[in-house]
Protein backbone atom coordinates (compact mmCIF):
# COMPACT_ATOMS: atom_id res chain seq x y z
CA UNK A 1 0.00 0.00 0.00
CA UNK A 2 2.91 2.45 1.21
CA UNK A 3 4.80 1.99 -1.71
CA UNK A 4 2.11 2.41 -4.21
CA UNK A 5 1.05 6.17 -2.55
CA UNK A 6 4.79 6.75 -2.66
CA UNK A 7 4.92 6.25 -6.64
CA UNK A 8 6.52 9.33 -8.13
CA UNK A 9 3.46 9.54 -10.57
CA UNK A 10 0.86 9.45 -7.66
CA UNK A 11 3.11 11.76 -5.82
CA UNK A 12 3.04 14.06 -8.48
CA UNK A 13 -1.22 13.83 -8.38
CA UNK A 14 -1.03 14.53 -4.72
CA UNK A 15 1.05 17.77 -4.88
CA UNK A 16 -1.75 18.73 -7.91
CA UNK A 17 -4.86 17.88 -5.45
CA UNK A 18 -2.45 19.56 -2.65
CA UNK A 19 -1.99 23.04 -4.30
CA UNK A 20 -5.66 23.22 -5.12
CA UNK A 21 -6.80 22.64 -1.32
CA UNK A 22 -3.89 25.43 -0.62
CA UNK A 23 -5.82 27.59 -2.92
CA UNK A 24 -8.95 26.98 -1.33
CA UNK A 25 -7.50 26.98 2.11
CA UNK A 26 -5.87 30.75 1.99
CA UNK A 27 -7.73 33.58 2.12
CA UNK A 28 -6.30 35.52 -0.80
CA UNK A 29 -7.95 36.43 -3.71
CA UNK A 30 -8.11 34.61 -6.77
CA UNK A 31 -6.23 37.64 -8.84
CA UNK A 32 -3.13 37.15 -5.94
CA UNK A 33 -2.91 33.94 -6.07
CA UNK A 34 -2.80 34.06 -9.92
CA UNK A 35 0.10 36.36 -10.04
CA UNK A 36 2.71 33.60 -7.81
CA UNK A 37 0.82 30.66 -9.20
CA UNK A 38 -0.36 31.09 -13.54
CA UNK A 39 2.03 31.74 -16.05
CA UNK A 40 1.96 34.96 -18.29
CA UNK A 41 4.23 37.23 -19.89
CA UNK A 42 3.86 40.25 -17.32
CA UNK A 43 4.51 37.57 -14.42
CA UNK A 44 8.25 36.78 -16.41
CA UNK A 45 8.97 40.10 -17.30
CA UNK A 46 8.47 41.22 -12.97
CA UNK A 47 11.03 38.22 -12.19
CA UNK A 48 8.70 35.29 -11.44
CA UNK A 49 10.60 32.67 -13.37
CA UNK A 50 9.03 29.66 -10.86
CA UNK A 51 5.69 30.20 -12.67
CA UNK A 52 6.73 27.89 -15.78
CA UNK A 53 6.94 25.10 -13.06
CA UNK A 54 3.88 26.30 -10.40
CA UNK A 55 1.63 26.80 -13.58
CA UNK A 56 1.88 22.90 -14.24
CA UNK A 57 0.34 22.24 -10.70
CA UNK A 58 -2.01 24.77 -10.03
CA UNK A 59 -5.87 24.50 -11.52
CA UNK A 60 -8.40 26.83 -11.96
CA UNK A 61 -11.31 25.26 -10.47
CA UNK A 62 -12.37 21.42 -8.61
CA UNK A 63 -13.29 20.41 -12.42
CA UNK A 64 -10.15 21.17 -13.98
CA UNK A 65 -8.23 19.40 -11.26
CA UNK A 66 -10.36 16.35 -11.21
CA UNK A 67 -10.08 15.54 -14.75
CA UNK A 68 -6.63 16.46 -15.23
CA UNK A 69 -6.05 13.78 -12.06
CA UNK A 70 -8.47 11.05 -13.54
CA UNK A 71 -6.49 11.67 -17.35
CA UNK A 72 -3.24 11.17 -15.55
CA UNK A 73 -3.85 8.66 -13.10
CA UNK A 74 -5.06 6.10 -15.94
CA UNK A 75 -1.58 5.61 -17.72
CA UNK A 76 0.63 6.97 -14.87
CA UNK A 77 1.98 3.87 -13.18
CA UNK A 78 2.39 2.60 -17.15
CA UNK A 79 4.69 5.39 -18.08
CA UNK A 80 6.42 5.58 -14.49
CA UNK A 81 7.35 1.78 -15.07
CA UNK A 82 9.22 2.65 -18.63
CA UNK A 83 11.01 5.52 -17.74
CA UNK A 84 11.42 5.43 -14.15
CA UNK A 85 10.62 8.07 -11.31
CA UNK A 86 13.27 10.74 -12.18
CA UNK A 87 12.27 10.66 -15.72
CA UNK A 88 8.97 11.10 -14.99
CA UNK A 89 9.43 14.26 -12.74
CA UNK A 90 11.86 15.75 -15.50
CA UNK A 91 9.17 14.81 -18.00
CA UNK A 92 6.30 16.28 -16.16
CA UNK A 93 8.59 19.22 -15.66
CA UNK A 94 9.56 19.12 -19.44
CA UNK A 95 6.34 18.95 -20.64
CA UNK A 96 4.87 21.79 -19.07
CA UNK A 97 7.25 23.85 -20.09
CA UNK A 98 6.81 23.35 -23.73
CA UNK A 99 3.27 24.06 -23.32
CA UNK A 100 3.97 26.96 -21.65
CA UNK A 101 6.59 28.40 -23.99
CA UNK A 102 4.03 27.83 -26.82
CA UNK A 103 1.32 29.27 -24.81
CA UNK A 104 3.75 32.57 -24.49
CA UNK A 105 4.70 32.77 -28.22
CA UNK A 106 1.33 32.15 -29.16
CA UNK A 107 -0.30 34.68 -26.96
CA UNK A 108 1.68 36.85 -28.54
CA UNK A 109 1.05 36.16 -31.69
CA UNK A 110 -2.91 36.36 -30.92
CA UNK A 111 -3.11 39.38 -28.51
CA UNK A 112 0.02 41.37 -29.22
CA UNK A 113 0.24 43.84 -26.54
CA UNK A 114 -2.36 42.45 -24.66
CA UNK A 115 -0.62 39.34 -24.69
CA UNK A 116 1.30 40.49 -21.11
CA UNK A 117 -2.29 39.68 -19.23
CA UNK A 118 -2.97 36.62 -20.88
CA UNK A 119 -2.95 34.17 -17.58
CA UNK A 120 -2.91 30.41 -17.47
CA UNK A 121 -2.40 27.29 -15.48
CA UNK A 122 -3.31 23.59 -15.28
CA UNK A 123 -1.41 20.06 -15.49
CA UNK A 124 -2.95 19.62 -19.09
CA UNK A 125 0.25 20.24 -20.78
CA UNK A 126 2.06 17.47 -18.95
CA UNK A 127 -1.51 15.34 -19.23
CA UNK A 128 -1.13 15.83 -22.97
CA UNK A 129 2.75 15.09 -22.75
CA UNK A 130 2.98 12.09 -20.82
CA UNK A 131 0.00 10.52 -22.88
CA UNK A 132 1.39 10.83 -26.11
CA UNK A 133 4.71 9.98 -24.74
CA UNK A 134 3.22 6.41 -23.53
CA UNK A 135 1.69 6.05 -26.79
CA UNK A 136 4.84 6.24 -28.91
CA UNK A 137 6.85 3.78 -26.27
CA UNK A 138 3.67 1.49 -26.13
CA UNK A 139 0.54 2.09 -27.55
CA UNK A 140 -0.77 -1.22 -26.94
CA UNK A 141 0.19 -1.02 -23.10
CA UNK A 142 -2.64 -2.03 -20.96
CA UNK A 143 -4.03 1.25 -18.73
CA UNK A 144 -6.67 1.68 -15.92
CA UNK A 145 -5.05 -0.60 -14.21
CA UNK A 146 -4.28 1.04 -10.56
CA UNK A 147 -6.53 1.21 -8.71
CA UNK A 148 -7.91 -1.78 -10.39
CA UNK A 149 -11.45 -0.18 -11.51
CA UNK A 150 -13.79 -1.68 -14.42
CA UNK A 151 -13.38 0.51 -18.15
CA UNK A 152 -16.83 1.87 -17.61
CA UNK A 153 -16.26 3.33 -13.81
CA UNK A 154 -12.97 4.81 -15.41
CA UNK A 155 -15.22 6.54 -18.59
CA UNK A 156 -18.05 7.59 -16.06
CA UNK A 157 -15.44 9.38 -13.76
CA UNK A 158 -13.50 10.95 -16.43
CA UNK A 159 -16.58 11.98 -18.95
CA UNK A 160 -19.25 12.83 -15.98
CA UNK A 161 -17.41 14.01 -12.79
CA UNK A 162 -15.80 16.86 -13.64
CA UNK A 163 -18.50 18.23 -15.88
CA UNK A 164 -20.68 17.90 -12.90
CA UNK A 165 -18.50 19.84 -10.62
CA UNK A 166 -18.09 22.63 -13.21
CA UNK A 167 -21.83 23.17 -13.87
CA UNK A 168 -24.51 20.80 -12.48
CA UNK A 169 -26.76 21.21 -15.08
CA UNK A 170 -25.02 19.96 -17.82
CA UNK A 171 -25.67 16.85 -16.28
CA UNK A 172 -29.01 16.76 -17.41
CA UNK A 173 -28.10 16.65 -21.14
CA UNK A 174 -24.36 15.37 -20.89
CA UNK A 175 -25.28 12.56 -18.61
CA UNK A 176 -26.97 11.05 -21.27
CA UNK A 177 -24.18 11.71 -24.01
CA UNK A 178 -21.49 10.16 -21.14
CA UNK A 179 -23.56 7.46 -20.40
CA UNK A 180 -24.54 5.93 -23.66
CA UNK A 181 -20.62 6.08 -24.92
CA UNK A 182 -20.18 4.61 -20.90
CA UNK A 183 -21.84 1.42 -22.10
CA UNK A 184 -20.71 1.51 -25.46
CA UNK A 185 -16.97 1.92 -24.41
CA UNK A 186 -18.17 -0.76 -21.65
CA UNK A 187 -19.28 -2.89 -24.06
CA UNK A 188 -17.08 -2.79 -26.92
CA UNK A 189 -13.68 -3.04 -24.67
CA UNK A 190 -13.12 -5.65 -21.82
CA UNK A 191 -10.40 -4.49 -19.37
CA UNK A 192 -7.44 -5.48 -20.99
CA UNK A 193 -8.25 -3.94 -23.89
CA UNK A 194 -8.11 -0.48 -22.61
CA UNK A 195 -5.07 0.19 -24.11
CA UNK A 196 -2.96 3.06 -23.88
CA UNK A 197 -4.30 4.31 -27.68
CA UNK A 198 -7.86 3.65 -26.84
CA UNK A 199 -7.78 6.04 -23.61
CA UNK A 200 -6.11 9.05 -25.66
CA UNK A 201 -8.49 8.72 -28.21
CA UNK A 202 -11.68 8.61 -25.86
CA UNK A 203 -10.40 11.36 -24.50
CA UNK A 204 -10.12 13.50 -27.12
CA UNK A 205 -13.45 12.70 -28.34
CA UNK A 206 -14.97 13.84 -25.22
CA UNK A 207 -13.31 17.14 -24.94
CA UNK A 208 -14.70 17.18 -29.04
CA UNK A 209 -18.24 16.34 -27.69
CA UNK A 210 -18.45 18.44 -24.47
CA UNK A 211 -17.11 21.42 -27.02
CA UNK A 212 -19.94 20.82 -29.48
CA UNK A 213 -22.31 20.14 -26.53
CA UNK A 214 -21.21 23.75 -24.98
CA UNK A 215 -21.67 25.53 -28.71
CA UNK A 216 -25.63 24.27 -28.57
CA UNK A 217 -26.93 24.72 -25.32
CA UNK A 218 -24.55 27.96 -24.35
CA UNK A 219 -23.25 29.52 -27.71
CA UNK A 220 -21.96 32.52 -26.06
CA UNK A 221 -19.80 30.84 -23.91
CA UNK A 222 -15.64 31.37 -24.09
CA UNK A 223 -13.09 29.33 -25.30
CA UNK A 224 -11.88 28.16 -21.76
CA UNK A 225 -9.07 25.56 -23.11
CA UNK A 226 -5.55 26.73 -24.00
CA UNK A 227 -4.79 24.46 -26.96
CA UNK A 228 -1.42 26.15 -27.35
CA UNK A 229 -1.13 24.42 -23.73
CA UNK A 230 -1.87 21.02 -24.89
CA UNK A 231 -0.04 21.33 -28.62
CA UNK A 232 3.16 22.13 -27.03
CA UNK A 233 3.62 19.51 -24.11
CA UNK A 234 2.67 17.25 -26.74
CA UNK A 235 5.46 18.01 -28.92
CA UNK A 236 7.52 17.72 -25.87
CA UNK A 237 6.10 14.49 -25.20
CA UNK A 238 6.91 13.09 -28.33
CA UNK A 239 10.27 14.48 -28.55
CA UNK A 240 11.08 12.87 -25.08
CA UNK A 241 9.93 9.51 -26.46
CA UNK A 242 13.12 9.54 -28.44
CA UNK A 243 15.11 9.40 -25.06
CA UNK A 244 13.87 5.96 -24.50
CA UNK A 245 13.37 3.60 -27.08
CA UNK A 246 15.36 3.12 -30.84
CA UNK A 247 13.68 3.21 -34.55
CA UNK A 248 10.70 5.24 -36.09
CA UNK A 249 9.17 7.40 -34.03
CA UNK A 250 10.65 5.43 -30.62
CA UNK A 251 9.99 1.86 -32.39
CA UNK A 252 12.22 -1.03 -32.88
CA UNK A 253 9.49 -3.59 -33.55
CA UNK A 254 7.37 -4.50 -36.61
CA UNK A 255 6.36 -2.23 -39.26
CA UNK A 256 2.98 -3.13 -38.68
CA UNK A 257 3.10 -1.66 -34.80
CA UNK A 258 5.55 1.29 -36.46
CA UNK A 259 3.09 2.47 -38.64
CA UNK A 260 0.12 2.23 -36.15
CA UNK A 261 2.20 4.26 -33.67
CA UNK A 262 3.35 6.96 -36.58
CA UNK A 263 -0.14 7.20 -37.85
CA UNK A 264 -2.11 7.88 -34.29
CA UNK A 265 0.58 10.19 -33.27
CA UNK A 266 0.19 11.97 -36.32
CA UNK A 267 -3.53 12.57 -35.81
CA UNK A 268 -3.25 13.07 -32.43
CA UNK A 269 -0.94 15.63 -33.02
CA UNK A 270 -3.01 17.05 -36.04
CA UNK A 271 -5.96 17.50 -34.45
CA UNK A 272 -3.91 19.33 -31.44
CA UNK A 273 -2.77 21.60 -34.07
CA UNK A 274 -6.52 22.09 -35.81
CA UNK A 275 -7.70 22.86 -32.38
CA UNK A 276 -4.84 25.88 -31.91
CA UNK A 277 -5.53 27.18 -35.05
CA UNK A 278 -9.69 27.11 -35.46
CA UNK A 279 -9.64 27.51 -31.32
CA UNK A 280 -12.41 24.92 -31.21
Amino acid sequence: FFFVILQMSNCLMGINVGCYLLQQGLKISAERMAEHTEVSLWGLKEGRYWLMVTASFFHSDASHVVNNMIMMAAYAPELQHRIGSFGMVMAYVLTGWGGWLLTLLWSKYKYKDMADYVWSCGSSPCTYGLNLMLLCLAPFERVCTVPRLPVWLWLWLLWDVPSLLREPKLLRAWGLVSLIVTILYGHLFSDADMSCAVWFVQYLVKVMLLRLHTLAFNPGAPQSSDHAAHFGGALVGLLLSYCYTDGCLGISHSSTECQFRTAMVSGVCSWLFARLVLDF
